[in-house]
């Protein structure tokens, strides 16, 4: 470092820059995103490419502290103990370092070229990424840089309050990357803008001084429910993001509602949102708040408890169940059918173990979770239901359009081995009558592919 100070000014910038990327970055940088990040000029509409730097000359002004892993095509600090180095005398060699990339970013992200907004298909997106090579960095992570500045810049507070259209595009690979709800609304087959503005952008990463700055602001024309055109509010947002901390902090104020549903999209809340996405860390804040129904069905009848079952994310599970502010057992709510049918083995077995479930509850299509177990194949499921001595096994109950478990279990072809093993040969063990066994036997007679009538 202390020779990097004793190089001319010009050189000393390029190399206190450059490390700045490459130390602070959230992934190792590939070389050319490195190149396009040290030729933004803060205050310019469009990349000068006589501004961008050899290779050469960035590895020399750097006094051997970086190199190029030829194979990978990134450029990184020689060793991981410089990382370390770096990381203990930030203050002191690159204090200004996340300032510098938060307004090269903002920069970058309001160029001319993405005053267009979206791309319009996949194709596009890829030419976008491939012409400028830093863009993927800049839209998935500058909210993290941004994050770690207290006030925020002015430059950011402008771009939140700037072109939706450049706001838009700077969104667009995180909502393709991460598969969020408005991606099935808008990916196919021509994309169309979703409406979303700084304050959803801030909500999303988390950005609560910019929030207030931006709401504060913009007052009279943006309130703090303010939808996107797919009704989703920053809390939405928020909750899409993942930021805990943002969600308990939104879900304080008194005019934010917390109920609020998607007409556009399945009649979903925020909750439904959490649920099925697997957030765990975004449902938490609703459940220790008392603002929010947690119960509120979407389009489809569903709660949010059934979306979180039918995806397996039994953390999820456990949190809305313990709560005790949802119901767990109705004919019209049927968590256990929902994760049996999916064979979400882990949830199926803690609903089992409430004791709060009647595992021989039909939904309101009529399937118990056995039948729709065995319907859709899960055989582990089906034998975790049998085993738990909660489940009528009686194989000639009727179910969804008049089958039996039985003939559910006949229609899949990749269950014919599981009836012969577990059910047909234990018939005696788990309590199933002469009459249902009688019943099973002609079931079986009716399917000869199978072959396990010939267990008898």
């Amino acid at each position: 470092m202390e020779r990097i100070e004793g190089q001319l000014d010009e050189q000393k910038t390029l190399a206190k820059d450059a490390l700045s990327w490459i130390v602070c970055a959230r992934r190792p940088l590939e070389t050319l995103e490195l190149q396009h990040a040290l030729a933004v000029e803060r205050g310019t509409t469009e990349l000068d490419e006589d501004n961008i730097t050899e290779l050469e000359d960035i590895v020399s002004v750097c006094a051997g502290l970086v190199t190029i892993d030829e194979e990978s095509g990134v450029i990184r600090l020689v060793h991981y103990t410089t990382q370390e180095y770096f990381e203990r005398t930030a203050e002191q060699w690159l204090p200004s370092a996340q300032h510098l990339i938060v307004e090269s970013f903002m920069t970058y992200l309001s160029f001319n070229t993405f005053s267009q907004g979206i791309s319009h298909d996949d194709l596009d997106l890829r030419r976008r990424l491939e012409s400028y090579p830093l863009f993927e960095y800049a839209t998935l992570e500058w909210g993290h840089h941004a994050k770690s500045i207290s006030p925020p810049s002015e430059d950011l507070i402008s771009f939140l309050m700037g072109s939706q259209a450049n706001i838009e595009a700077a969104f667009e690979v995180v909502r393709a990357r991460y598969r969020l709800p408005m991606y099935e609304l808008h990916h196919s087959p021509q994309r169309r803008p979703s409406g979303l503005s700084g304050l959803h952008l801030a909500a999303y990463f988390g950005l609560k001084e910019a929030f207030i700055m931006v709401l504060e602001r913009s007052r009279k024309v943006v309130d703090i429910n303010a939808r996107d055109d797919d009704e989703f509010t920053p809390l939405f947002y928020a909750v899409m993001g993942g930021k805990a901390d943002f969600i308990s902090w939104l879900l304080s104020f008194d005019e934010v509602e917390a109920d609020l549903k998607s007409s556009k999209f399945k009649s979903y809340t925020p909750v439904h949102i959490a649920a099925t996405m697997g957030n765990v860390v975004g449902i938490l804040p609703f459940i220790e708040s008392d603002k929010a129904d947690l119960d509120l069905e979407d389009s489809w009848g569903q709660t949010p408890l059934e979306k979180a079952a039918r995806g397996g994310y039994v953390e999820i599970v456990k949190a809305l169940v313990e709560s005790d502010r949802v119901c767990v057992n109705s004919p019209a709510r049927t968590p256990l059918t929902h994760a049996a049918g999916k064979g979400r083995i882990e949830v199926v077995k803690f609903l089992l173990g409430t004791g709060k479930v009647n595992a021989n509850e039909a939904n309101k299509f009529g399937e118990t979770p056995l039948n729709n177990a065995l319907y859709s194949g899960t055989a582990d499921t089906a034998r975790c239901l049998l085993d738990s001595g909660q489940v009528d096994a009686s194989l000639s109950v009727e179910g969804f359009l008049g089958k039996t478990p039985l003939e559910r279990a006949l229609q899949n072809f990749g269950l014919h081995d599981f009836i012969t093993e577990l059910i047909l040969d234990r018939m005696e063990a788990i309590g199933i009558s002469t009459e249902a066994r009688t019943h099973a036997w002609e079931v079986c007679q009716q399917h000869p592919y199978a072959g396990v009538y010939n267990f008898y």
